[in-house]
């Protein structure tokens, strides 16, 4: 399980399974001296995870405290904070991962996440500002990146449509560009967003991959981009 990472496919509502809500990116990522850390779909959280065999015990910790957007989040939210506590036993067949409690009764699949970039997209949720903080609004959660299998990048800067090459170095290495785009102009607020985003991407050199979220950073360890996974259709 160590340094596995993975997105919630389905989870158990009353006695039926019911898929994950398609906006809402919920992961899990069991880390090295058995930390874990996940998502809801609205919220993060961290806690422990024990293995013997193909017995599991998860032991929940900190969560932020945001609210969900709406009905479905919500359930998906309660269900997984309520059953993974208590998960009993795994079994991982090809690349999903299935939970199950005391009796083997399933509450949870998940479908491996990502460990490369190469084919994958993602929804922005942070952008460096060029004024060393990463900043977040509902401008930001319009842009969009795409790392296609043939080594070209595509994106969406919240105006125009920005497009070029993408080349991975060494296990996490990463440049971006030179960058071509359209040339609208979208008003004051998008524009400078946009700006601060071409700016951002043209600083990256090196990539975090971390159960369905992506973080974009430059040569002094400074985050540039944060995104989560892109919901399939």
């Amino acid at each position: 399980m160590v340094g596995t990472s993975w997105n919630l496919a389905t989870y158990r509502s009353d006695t039926t399974m019911v898929p994950a809500a398609k906006t809402s990116g919920p992961s899990l990522a069991f880390a090295t001296l058995g930390k874990l850390s996940g998502s809801t779909g609205c919220n993060s959280f961290s806690g422990n995870y024990k293995t013997s065999g193909s017995k599991m015990t998860i032991t929940l910790g900190p969560m932020t405290q945001i609210a969900c957007a709406d009905r479905t989040l919500s359930a998906q939210e309660s269900a997984i904070i309520d059953q993974l506590p208590t998960v009993a036993t795994y079994t991982i067949n090809s690349d999903v991962l299935t939970l199950t409690d005391i009796s083997h009764a399933e509450l949870f699949t998940y479908k491996a996440a990502a460990n490369t970039l190469a084919g994958t997209a993602w929804d922005i949720t942070g952008v460096n500002n060029g004024k060393g903080a990463v900043e977040a609004s509902n401008l930001t959660e319009k842009l969009t990146a795409s790392f296609a299998a043939n080594d070209m990048f595509s994106g969406f800067g919240g105006c125009n449509q920005l497009n070029g090459p993408y080349q991975l170095t060494g296990p996490q290495g990463l440049s971006i560009g030179p960058l071509t785009s359209t040339l609208k102009t979208c008003g004051s607020a998008v524009d400078q967003l946009e700006a601060e985003y071409k700016a951002a991407l043209g600083h990256v050199s090196r990539y975090e991959l971390k159960a369905g979220t992506l973080t974009l950073r430059d040569d002094n360890n400074t985050t540039q981009i944060t995104a989560k996974a892109h919901p399939r259709p």
